[in-house]
Parts: C-alpha cells; structure tokens; sequence
C-alpha cells in the first residue's frame, strides 16, 4: 500500500433467493487498507463522485481494523460495457474512506478495456513472460444468476456471471477455456464444457475473444484445455480448424515466443496468444504451446493457503509464465452432500483474501491468475499495481 489509506470497490459472489423469491445479488462491497484506523473514522459507498461533496454516502460504515470489507445493499446491474468506453471509466459507484471530515482514499468501480495500452509506455519494454496477467477460470461456464441455476448441480458448475466479452473489457487478459465434443449435432460439434454440464457453442466464446481483441488490440492469453469426449486426432483437428477459422486474423505466432515484449504485440492486430494443451497442435505456428499449472485442489481457505505457501516459499514457482488457480475446488461428495454451498460461497471466502495474498505476499513472483466469479476479486487492478512496482524494484 501506498499512503495512508487505499479504498477499493468489488462485487460480492453470494446470490440468494428468499422464500419469498426476492433475489439478492451483485451487491458492492466496499473495501479498505488502512496504517491505522482512527476514531471517527468512517467508509461509504456514494453514486456519484464524492470528491466535491462525501456528505451523502449510500451507504456508511465504522471500520474496526486496518484491512477489511463490508457488504452493502447497494448493487451492480448487468451493465452492457463495452470497448467504446474509456479506459479506467467509472461505472456509477464509488467508494470513500473518511478521516477528520475529509476523504483520504476515494475510488470507483471501473472498467479495464485499455489497461494494457494505457500502460505501454511504462511497461511496454517487459516480456510477455515476466507480466502478471489476471484471468478467468472455465471462463466460458458463465451466466446471471437465478433461482433456476440455483440446483444442486449447477451452483457446483457455474464459475462466472459475466460474458467472455465482458471479463475482457473489465480487464481480465487470460481467459481459460473448456472444450467440448459432441457427435450428435454434426453443424455445432464443439461446445463449452465443465465437466459433463454443456454450456454454449465454442464458437460463440471464439467470436468474443475476436470482437474484444480487433476492437482494442489489448494482448489476451486464451488457453484451450479439457477436450471432453475428444476421442480420436480428428476431433482435435476440427478443434483447431474451427479455431483458426474465426480467431486466425488476431492469432499471434507461436515463434514470437514469450520473450517477446508487450510493446511488440501491441503495435501488431495479431495480439491474440491461443494455446492449445495437446500435442495435436504442437507443430501448428499459431498454437502456443501448454504451460505450467500449479492447482492447489482445495475445500477450504486454509488449505488454499497453505498449498500457496508451499508454491511460492518452500518449492518455488515454476518458470514463466504459469497459472496459479486461484480458487477452491469441491470434491465430488462435496457436490452430494452439499457441505461447501456453492461456488459463489466459495468465491467469497476466498477471493478477497487471495487478492490481498498476491498483493503484499507474493507480489514478485505470480504470473498468471484466475478465479472464478472475477468481479469479487480485485486481480485486475493488482496486476496493473504489481506490474508498475516490479519495473520499479
């Protein structure tokens, strides 16, 4: 942290419907890091810019240690952002942390369409391999929440609530994706998948990453993995056919290597990096190869961390680039008995501290990221800080 204070917006995973079939979700939660919380102290949630005038917050809490959140009844609709907006563009909230009658950290809940770009001048000189990139997990299972999705199978399936399109133009440049194949509809035979639960076609997300990408020329990692029901090369072949036949104009090669520069694949319309994790792809120029995964397996927070631990202060993390999975994973009895609740409860428990753990903890050696339910994290605008500090070090 720099300064006294920081003051932060996210958008809490927990969805809910009522009895009486009232939903609740998308709630903000303000967010803060203090040196030392003093008497009177007081954070607020404001929907407008409270920089002229903090005398009417939403909604205002007392906070009682230097790092924490609150939940408040304000909440985020399913905006429809987009490319056209600029970067860093505040989306209607606003939170601030108040000392003395005088606001000492003020932020908004943005959008990251550009960060890259907007960054080039600091950053542009660093290699793909030593950027932090933040990242989506089974990025493609995504839809808003309601009580219909809300069963014993698809709140264990459901990873993100947000379009590819739209995890992108928040910021997020690695995007995890699961494939699918099914004979049985000979027109569409690729599909996302997580696990056995079929979610939409594969094309579909590949027209995503295409739209996002000629439209900001932003630099995105899509990895290509899982290949449910893939049972001979020639699924794989119609795989990768299909992939270079909607994304091909925007595919960076393969030879460019991670060594490349962020500034090399900025100033080019091939910015798109597709790695595909079979060998059907290794010869092909515009598949880049599989990298390393490290995948911690865990039912609890404790377990998480101490996976984490092991990763970056006793074994060491692998060479970048690599992903850390960032999330907590149910086994299937879990899913029978239900003892975890959801993947949106497990998201919350996690993903706030994960973010913190990045930040101050292991900040100098993460690469690449990703949990599920992306907007209750703050890896976005951590990678961008982590970035920044690491060409300063």
């Amino acid at each position: 942290m720099t300064g006294e204070a920081r003051a932060w917006l996210t958008v809490s995973a927990l969805a809910s419907t009522s009895p009486e079939g009232q939903t609740t979700q998308r709630q903000m939660e303000m967010n803060w890091e203090v040196v030392d919380v003093m008497e009177g102290d007081w954070i607020g949630i404001f929907d407008k810019d409270p920089s002229g005038d903090w005398s009417n917050p939403v909604d205002q809490r007392t906070p009682r240690e230097s790092f924490g959140y609150f939940i408040t009844n304000a909440t985020l609709p399913h905006l429809p952002v987009s490319t056209e907006q600029m970067e860093g563009a505040c989306l209607g909230w606003w939170v601030a942390y108040v000392r003395d009658d005088t606001p000492i950290a003020i932020d908004c809940f943005k959008v990251h369409p550009r960060w890259m770009s907007a960054l080039k001048e600091q950053i542009g000189a660093v290699s793909l391999r030593n950027l932090v990139w933040p990242g989506v997990h089974d990025a493609g299972t995504y839809t808003p929440y309601s009580q219909l999705a809300d069963n014993s199978l698809m709140k264990y399936a459901i990873t993100q609530d947000e379009s590819i399109y739209n995890q992108l133009v928040y910021g997020n440049r690695y995007i995890d994706l699961r494939a699918g194949y099914f004979s049985g509809d000979p027109d569409e035979p690729y599909w996302v998948v997580h696990g056995l639960t079929v979610w939409r076609p594969f094309r579909e997300v590949l027209q995503q990453l295409l739209e996002f990408v000629q439209s900001t020329g932003e630099v995105v990692i899509a990895e290509v993995s899982g290949f449910t029901f893939f049972e001979t090369s020639e699924h794989h072949t119609g795989c990768i056919e299909l992939i270079t036949e909607v994304v091909e104009e925007v595919m960076a090669a393969r030879d460019l290597t991670w060594d490349a520069t962020l500034a090399d694949l900025l100033q080019t319309p091939a910015s798109l990096i597709v790695i595909y994790d079979h060998h059907e792809a290794d010869s092909h120029p515009l598949f880049w190869p599989e990298i390393s995964s490290k995948w911690a397996n865990a039912q609890s927070i404790s377990q998480l961390e101490e996976y984490m631990y092991n990763v970056f202060e006793v074994d060491g993390p692998p060479a970048a680039p690599w992903k850390l999975n960032g999330q907590l994973t149910p086994l299937a009895e879990d899913v029978i008995t239900d003892d975890l609740g959801s993947l949106r409860i497990m998201a919350d428990e996690v993903n706030r501290n994960v973010t913190q753990w990045l930040q101050t903890r292991w900040w100098d050696q993460i690469s690449i990221i990703s949990c599920d339910f992306v907007l209750s994290a703050n890896y976005v605008e951590v990678a961008m800080e982590v970035n920044l500090r690491r060409i300063a070090k």
